[in-house]
């Protein structure tokens, strides 16, 4: 069942075309990544898509969408607790602790919950920000480069605590990254977007469950050298 329907989407910004017709159908379930150079339109596309910015053309999806920012964009001036919250206006009280409880457990920061964002790490806060997004159970979540703010050692720990985190959970997910490594791991899809078009869409069929060691696979480092190819040469596939 299709998720997400794009159909002849523009955006641009004084007169400068930043997303140009693009079309695209994601699937209930699917992991898709978007990747490719600064300036070609991902994030805008993922604002778009997220109901952020007026643009031309169609975009059908859910209601329910949880989105994951770049710089976590937690509010400094309320708990983890009352962060995790915020989209549990609608449970009873006690069903709201009880559900921040459990995704404080799951992130790994049970004991945090009367802390500020400010106290925490990098690597915490953007677990918090990746609770804040899925506690509300959406049907999609929209993430805009969620690890570029982590040092390359703490940014792939996270992409594989990511990795467990989603394991499981049917929620569809769009992530736009720059990292190739990153694009390909997680996804059953990369889509290579370069000067607001769409120029390549990669299946990615590799082996469950992946970590570190997946990407010594031949079909791996094929993939991610067409990847690569796509996105440096400007070449349409």
């Amino acid at each position: 069942m299709t998720a997400i329907s794009i159909s002849g989407v523009r955006k641009s910004y004084d007169k400068r075309i930043v997303v140009d017709d693009i079309n695209l159908e994601i699937q209930s379930g699917e992991f898709v990544s978007i990747v490719g150079p600064s300036g070609g339109g991902k994030s805008t596309l993922l604002y778009c898509i997220a109901g952020f910015c007026p643009f031309e053309g169609r975009i059908e999806r859910p209601r329910r969408i949880g989105f994951v920012f770049q710089d976590h964009a937690l509010y400094p001036f309320m708990t983890c607790r009352d962060n995790v919250a915020l989209g549990l206006g609608h449970l009873a009280s006690e069903q709201r602790r009880e559900k921040v409880d459990e995704y404080l457990n799951i992130i790994g920061l049970p004991d945090c919950g009367e802390k500020y964002p400010w106290q925490l790490s990098g690597g915490e806060s953007q677990r918090l920000a990746i609770a804040r997004a899925f506690a509300p159970e959406p049907e999609v979540v929209l993430m805009d480069e969620p690890l570029s703010a982590l040092d390359v050692m703490r940014r792939e720990a996270m992409l594989n605590w990511l990795m467990t985190f989603l394991r499981n959970r049917p929620t569809t997910i769009v992530m736009v990254t720059h990292w190739i490594d990153e694009a390909i791991i997680p996804s059953s899809r990369v889509v290579v977007l370069s000067e607001g078009a769409v120029m390549a869409q990669f299946p990615v069929d590799l082996p469950q469950p992946r970590n570190d060691q997946t990407k010594d696979l031949a079909d791996f480092i094929a993939l991610r050298q067409d990847v690569h190819d796509c996105i440096f040469t400007n070449q349409q596939l």
